[in-house]
């Protein structure tokens, strides 16, 4: 009996742990979040700082949440194919549908290596359209990105014209994981320990246990998971990464360092074959939401503002600024349908511009 017993809990936990280490583990992520029963999860219903916190007095449906402004999309006569290199402020969830970029052909969804772990699909440059490469990245991953990460996220799979065009580019070729090390990414996965907690427990049934606990160590004792803070008026929850946008002092040497990064990054992929190359900063939610915003440390400003600066850049900084409307989810790190729509028709407009002025 006690063997049976063993080798039942021996076989149940190696189910689990085979289940967490799933490669595809976000489709269960999805099905949990859209689930109404007990069973289910609130840990990104609410926002991705709620499922960190479960502090119950910042709590927001994202599902319910819509934009106040609609997308403004120009067309223009050119055919586009579109490389978007971006983080989650760009993901499925808000850039649903090339339809809200002007004049796209074709769109390559890449995103940053640490992102999601995953290699990019070879992008192929079409010399019958134009080929427009953009980088988007929030401000507080800003100094993450370096000089490697950057120049191989687009993973080049030119067409014979440009390699005929241009004899100089070296193309590597795109090596396919061996089955080996596929195995090894599955038993050594790196978000086991998340997702074995996501899938015991985060369930809905523990949510008000966790909300109140939450509440009891914030009201009394001031306590909230060190990866998150709330705003000084209590309205807004932040991820502690954008603390350096109120309390780092930047220097103008510091700057100019990511101003000689960009445009290396410009130079680089305008060789290779792009027509246009653009690069977009999203502020942190603090750069633009009172009070903290008024001991911001101007990052984005002093970038765009260099004299040095070679990269076009979507400025949305400024546009943020200028909005009265909600542009951050109250319990969540990103954007909302708001801001993502005035990054998107400030994308539309510049590109618009450029492609008219050629």
């Amino acid at each position: 009996m006690k063997k049976t017993i063993a080798w039942f809990f021996v076989i149940l936990f190696s189910a689990l742990y085979a289940f967490a280490s799933y490669g595809d583990f976000e489709k269960t992520i999805d099905f949990r979040n859209k689930s109404n029963s007990v069973f289910g999860s609130d840990k990104y219903k609410f926002g991705d700082l709620f499922g960190i916190s479960y502090y119950p007095m910042i709590k927001q449906d994202l599902s319910k949440t819509k934009r106040t402004f609609p997308v403004e999309n120009p067309k223009t006569n050119k055919k586009i194919n579109l490389c978007l290199a971006h983080d989650s402020y760009l993901g499925k969830d808000f850039l649903a549908s090339k339809k809200q970029i002007n004049s796209v052909d074709t769109i390559y969804d890449l995103e940053y290596p640490w992102f999601r772990g995953r290699a990019n699909a070879p992008v192929n440059l079409d010399t019958s359209k134009t080929n427009v490469l953009v980088f988007e990245i929030v401000e507080r991953n800003l100094f993450r990105l370096d000089k490697k990460a950057a120049l191989n996220i687009v993973n080049i799979a030119a067409a014979n014209e440009i390699l005929a065009l241009n004899p100089e580019i070296k193309l590597k070729p795109v090596k396919k994981k061996s089955k080996i090390k596929q195995f090894k990414e599955i038993i050594f996965n790196t978000r086991i320990n998340k997702n074995l907690e996501f899938l015991l427990f985060d369930l809905r049934l523990f949510t008000p246990f966790k909300e109140l606990k939450s509440y009891i160590n914030h009201t009394f004792f001031n306590r909230l998971p060190p990866e998150v803070f709330i705003s000084e008026n209590q309205k807004q929850e932040y991820i502690s990464d954008v603390k350096t946008s109120i309390e780092d002092k930047l220097t103008v040497s510091e700057t100019e360092k990511t101003v000689a990064l960009l445009n290396e990054i410009h130079d680089f992929y305008k060789s290779k074959g792009f027509d246009k190359v653009y690069f977009s900063i999203v502020p942190n939610p603090v750069a633009i939401i009172k009070p903290e915003a008024l001991r911001y440390n101007g990052l984005i400003p002093m970038i765009q503002n260099s004299p040095n600066l070679r990269m076009p850049m979507i400025d949305i900084y400024t546009d943020f600024k200028k909005c009265d409307a909600d542009l951050y989810f109250f319990s969540d790190t990103h954007w909302n349908f708001n801001g993502f729509t005035l990054w998107i028709n400030k994308f539309n407009a510049t590109l618009n511009a450029d492609l008219s002025s050629d």
